[in-house]
């Protein structure tokens, strides 16, 4: 082989390694960038899901003491409601996140 013949191999070597180095850079921004994505709806959803939580459970409680007033006022006896709690959403930690790794292997 003469040396015109590994500089020309090298050269296309180079622009292979080159169109792959670019590849993976691309791939690495949109998969980093989609993960950002659901990270931000993952914490809207959570906001909303608590706000929507913290509402009912506002909600059951003034029903119930209207219904305790009314039987009240017609001499009743009360009747036992049940509080509807409703949990609040927590982003995981940064350990559950790592041990939910572990769990897929």
């Amino acid at each position: 082989m003469t040396y015109a013949d590994v500089d020309r191999r090298m050269t296309k070597l180079e622009g292979r390694v080159s169109d792959i180095e670019e590849g993976h850079g691309g791939s690495i921004y949109h998969l980093t960038r989609d993960m950002r994505r659901h990270e931000l709806i993952t914490r809207r959803l959570a906001v909303q899901a608590n706000a929507i939580g913290h509402a009912v459970t506002m909600i059951n409680n003034s029903l119930g003491r209207s219904m305790a007033m009314i039987l009240e006022r017609m001499e009743l006896p009360p009747v036992p409601i049940q509080e509807i709690i409703i949990p609040e959403v927590v982003m995981p930690t940064e350990e559950e996140a790592d041990a939910s790794f572990e769990e897929e292997l």
